[in-house]
């Protein structure tokens, strides 16, 4: 699972949510095809099932979770210490606000 975060902008000094913008199919689009990728190099199965959401990124894990009753979410951590670590992450997010078991697996930067 990707999720592609909305992308702000800025109109008369009011930070604003875009409707569905042409950027964001694209990345959306390239998420799609970086994943098929990653899934063929790994040589996963064919048939398993990638998914491109849009909108926060932990919200979107948390609610495919939910609705697909998950027993356990892997995702990523770059293990940030300091001010990184205090502004948060996707995976402390995630490990937070999960009903169910969470791995985190060290990513090297």
């Amino acid at each position: 699972m990707h999720v592609v975060e909305y992308l702000p902008f800025i109109v008369d000094n009011e930070l604003m949510l875009p409707p569905a913008l042409e950027v964001e199919t694209q990345l959306m689009s390239n998420a799609r095809a970086q994943l098929a990728k990653l899934m063929q190099r790994l040589n996963g199965p064919a048939a398993a099932e990638q998914l491109v959401e849009l909108g926060s990124t932990k919200a979107e894990i948390l609610r495919i979770a939910t609705e697909r009753a998950v027993d356990l979410i892997v995702v990523g951590s770059h293990g940030r210490h300091g001010w990184a670590r205090m502004l948060g992450s996707t995976a402390d997010a995630v490990l937070h606000g999960a009903a169910c078991d969470v791995l985190a697996v060290r990513v090297p930067e």
